[in-house]
């Protein structure tokens, strides 16, 4: 039985841009349907996001902190519907 993104033609791309202070309700929903935490995730937080977007759907977002030439990789979460695909 083929997996999803088996077929190279299944793969979609969708569009990835630095996420705004109008993402981050849509952002904590996703993180908190994905079982991770959000206590320190508000506006002025430390964390910046990448936002994968595909028309008004929120389909994953990356959180990172950076702290001078570092960063901290703080959560990754993928919207169930979109999981599978490249």
């Amino acid at each position: 039985m083929p997996l999803p993104g088996d077929d190279l033609a299944s793969a979609r791309a969708i569009p990835i841009r630095a996420g705004r202070i109008s993402d981050l309700e849509r952002i904590v929903d996703l993180l908190l349907e994905s079982g991770l935490p959000v206590d320190d995730i508000a506006p002025g937080c430390e964390v910046q996001f990448l936002v994968a977007e595909e028309g008004n759907v929120l389909a994953g977002c990356a959180g990172i902190e950076v702290a001078g030439r570092h960063a901290l990789l703080r959560s990754l979460a993928v919207r169930t519907s979109y999981r599978g695909y490249g």
